[in-house]
Formats: structure tokens, sequence, C-alpha cells
């Protein structure tokens, strides 16, 4: 069972960010939350949208229909024990670059 989102990750390209900024953050009016201190030098920010975050992301050669969207749901606690025991048996893959919904554990 699926009990909520997470946050969502969107693209821009980079060298983008600065304008990204400027629009999220100054037109619309939504608050810059900071990064975790292991993602900062990664590029891109992050801001709230009501209780959730967007993670803004920074990514070379975008294009709109082919960029990396994720999605990421909060599972209840048996979907999450699940994707625990899934990911154990696969060796600790990572969800790293994914292009579909994932999951929060």
């Amino acid at each position: 069972m699926i009990l909520g989102v997470h946050h969502v990750q969107i693209t821009v390209p980079k060298g983008a960010e600065e304008q990204a900024k400027a629009f999220y953050c100054g037109v619309l009016g939504l608050p810059e939350v900071a990064k975790p201190k292991s993602l900062q030098g990664r590029g891109g920010f992050w801001i709230k949208v009501g209780d959730r975050d967007v993670h803004i992301g920074t990514e070379d050669g975008f294009d709109r229909r082919t960029t990396r969207v994720d999605v990421c749901l909060v599972p209840g606690v048996a979907l999450s024990l699940l994707a625990g025991i899934m990911r154990i048996a696969r060796g600790g893959a990572s969800r790293r670059g994914r292009r579909r919904p994932s999951y929060s554990p």
C-alpha cells in the first residue's frame, strides 16, 4: 500500500540552475530548502511545495522527452519490507537513475 508522495524530482539543463531558482523561488515564491551536505556538490537545489519537497537537478544534454523525472512514494510497512527483501536478494541494487516511480523506505 502506498501512503503518499515523499518528493518529486525534475531536471533543468546544466547552466540554467540560477534561471530555475529565479523562476521557482523568485516568481513562484517557493522557499528553497537545504540539501543534505552529501548531495550539495551535485548541483541543483530543493524547494518546498506545501509540505512536500521538489528536487530540481541539472542534466547535460537536457531533452524534455528523455530527461530524468522521479516520483518517490512513501510505502506502507508491508511494501517497504518487501522492497528491502527484494533489494537484498538483488545484491543491494541501487535505485539511482530510474525513470519510473520509486519508493522511499
